[in-house]
């Protein structure tokens, strides 16, 4: 997904976050990321919540 395409919102370490799109779109794949680090993906048939295993 090109940077033109992402919403992005900055908040400060510690700071509760709410992961809520606002719009569900027809895309098979949405990822959120923290620090360049996979935090959760959404894919078409399953949800997952990433780790650095």
């Amino acid at each position: 997904v090109s940077a033109a395409e992402r919403d992005e919102i900055c908040v400060k370490e510690g700071a509760n976050v709410t992961l809520d799109p606002g719009v569900i779109m027809t895309w098979n794949l949405m990822t959120w990321d923290f620090n360049d680090i996979c935090i959760a993906e959404i894919t078409e048939d399953q949800c997952n919540v990433c780790t650095d295993d």
